[in-house]
């Protein structure tokens, strides 16, 4: 029997190793954290504290409160995005209740388990959902 030739280093490997012939590194960790360009972004276009934030003042859209490195919450809750996407749900199921017997017949009846799982893990979005927008609504009044 005769050995393979190819070695584990090797084998499945496309295109260059990332410490090539040459030594060199293919991630830039050399590069000196403080050196950034006119308007504040590190070498590799990162904004400071390792975040892309947007720029300028009040980018954020809680006035430039935010101390660097913290994320604000978005301005949209979502309910009613999951409202709507558990109610298409709901009438998808109540459409195919009538043909239970025609999906079992053609070997299609998970539809109707695929309808009646997205309406309820819908209902579980939207309490998460509203829950969440109580809290973002208490402490903007704190």
């Amino acid at each position: 029997m005769e050995a393979n030739a190819t070695t584990s280093t090797d084998a499945g490997a496309v295109g260059p190793e990332p410490d090539g012939p040459s030594g060199t590194s293919a991630r830039r960790d050399d590069h000196d954290p403080n050196d950034q360009s006119p308007d504040g972004h590190d070498p590799d276009g990162h904004a400071p504290g390792g975040l892309d934030a947007p720029d300028g003042p009040g980018a954020s859209g809680d006035g430039g409160q935010r101390e660097p490195g913290q994320l604000a919450p978005l301005p949209y809750d979502g309910v009613g995005s999951i409202a709507v996407g558990t109610g298409l749900w709901l009438v998808a199921l109540v459409v195919m209740i009538p043909f239970v017997d025609d999906l079992r017949a053609d070997g299609h009846l998970w539809w109707l388990a695929t309808a009646a799982c997205g309406f309820g893990l819908g209902l579980l979005g939207l309490v998460i959902v509203v829950r969440r927008r109580a809290r973002l609504r208490r402490g903007a009044t704190h």
